[in-house]
């Protein structure tokens, strides 16, 4: 048995339930708390006497790694006192030590990304720090949204469809060059569009109403078409981003899964249904019948089944 040890602060309601949810086979998760009601640097500052003595008891538990689950406590003093902050939890515990903030900076970097947009709950102190951080780290903050709570129980009870808007934001906010480089990954894992329909922001079209220099230049190079909306009718792309938002919407709230990778093929397995499944937008014809890549009853009836029910569907269902 592996075991997770989690430092959280004390009115942090999310993270237990997501590590229990997400903890593989074979994995235990064992927690402790700071005691923490508001973001504020005094309040920040005060938690560190809790840190070592909660770490010491979860190293009890003879835990294998320890997660410093406090990201704002990680920004007050920088880079270098988070570093101060998990040498000490190792020298006292033994056990090795990772922070949130850490985790994240490995995840974008595992992504081959660079520039980020960043979604915070935070106050606007708070977020000049989380982009100093990231900057520390070498990465780029092309934009940063937040919703300006100082509450702690307030941020951990942050809805869904406020940090979905702010998300958003944080993707208009692209710059051209991480909009390429998201583009030239789907490329070429599912070939070339023939064109591209975007609005006309700067990152698409330039300032001067020509191609910008990363996403021009890659339509070019794979001989797509870039295609604008009007800028009296952006209804356009409103409509294809409340589809995708829908989809998202759907996904989540009715399939279930365990691991990240059981995800990922749930995913694939929800995009058959959808394309497979007659659509009023296209005169109740699916998607993928329209765009020549016809899904049969029975991969639609499968994919439904294996979705939602969780089992194969019966064979007398194509009798």
């Amino acid at each position: 048995m592996y075991r997770v040890g989690l430092l959280v602060p004390s009115s942090n309601t999310t993270m237990k339930p997501e590590f229990y949810r997400m903890a593989p086979q074979g994995v235990s998760i064992h927690s402790a708390r700071m005691r923490l009601t508001e973001f504020t640097h005094d309040a920040l500052m005060k938690i560190m006497g809790d840190v070592q003595r909660e770490a010491e008891l979860l190293s009890s538990a003879h835990v294998d790694v320890i997660v410093y689950g406090c990201s704002t406590c990680s920004l007050v003093g920088g880079v270098d006192w988070e570093q101060i902050i998990t040498d000490q939890i190792h020298f006292n515990t033994g056990a090795k030590v990772i922070t949130v903030n850490q985790a994240v900076v490995e995840a974008i970097r595992s992504l081959d990304h660079g520039v980020v947009g960043v979604v915070t709950p935070h106050s606007n102190a708070l977020k000049r720090l989380e982009k100093r951080y990231l900057e520390a780290h070498g990465l780029k903050v092309s934009s940063i949204n937040g919703l300006g709570l100082y509450d702690a129980y307030k941020i951990t009870n942050a809805k869904d469809e406020t940090i979905l808007e702010l998300g958003e934001q944080a993707a208009r906010d692209a710059t051209g060059a991480t909009i390429a480089r998201v583009l030239e990954a789907a490329i070429r894992e599912y070939g070339p569009p023939e064109e591209l329909l975007s609005d006309n922001g700067a990152q698409f079209r330039g300032r001067k109403g020509g191609m910008t220099l990363e996403v021009g230049e890659l339509c070019r190079r794979y001989g797509i078409r870039q295609v604008y909306t009007s800028p009296n009718h952006p209804q356009t792309i409103g409509k294809a981003e409340h589809a995708h938002k829908d989809d998202k919407m759907e996904f989540f709230d009715g399939v279930k899964f365990e691991t990240v990778g059981e995800g990922q093929w749930k995913l694939g397995v929800f995009d058959v249904w959808q394309n497979g499944c007659p659509n009023r937008g296209l005169e109740d014809r699916p998607p993928a019948m329209v765009y020549g890549m016809p899904i049969s009853h029975r991969e639609c009836a499968e994919a439904f089944y294996l979705l939602y029910l969780g089992e194969p569907p019966p064979q007398s269902l194509f009798a």
